[in-house]
């Protein structure tokens, strides 16, 4: 039996605690809840499409630290805070996967979180053009 639906909902619950694990300062939980808005339709894509319990966590995981490498950068750069969320997601994301993160010791986490930040850059452009 595939419990990854379950998992799914479990993990998709404990997002809501995303935007205050990101917080360095008051404005990141606005910026966070931005990215955490942005992300939420991508995570529970995700969830629907069948993946394995374990795929689940490295995506998720991944795009938590998209997030929070995202949330870090406005703190150096304070004019991209009136992006919209989507808007700061993709100025962080292209084809070939998301920015170099902080917190990736290795090229082959550095390698998941990209895979995963493809994914999320292709949904998003995806799902733009579907709503023209």
């Amino acid at each position: 039996m595939n419990n990854a639906p379950d998992v799914g909902q479990r993990l998709l619950s404990g997002t809501v605690d995303w935007p205050s694990s990101w917080q360095a300062d008051r404005a990141d939980i606005s910026t966070g809840t931005g990215v955490l808005n942005a992300v939420t339709p991508f995570l529970e894509q995700l969830i629907n499409s069948g993946l394995d319990p374990t795929t689940l966590h490295r995506h998720f995981s991944n795009i938590c630290l998209l997030g929070s490498e995202i949330v870090r950068q406005t703190t150096y750069d304070s004019a991209l805070r009136s992006l919209s969320g989507r808007d700061l997601v993709l100025h962080f994301l292209h084809e070939e996967g998301g920015p170099l993160a902080q917190h990736n010791p290795t090229e082959t986490n550095q390698r998941s979180f990209d895979a995963s930040c493809r994914k999320l850059y292709h949904f998003l452009v995806t799902k733009a053009n579907t709503d023209k």
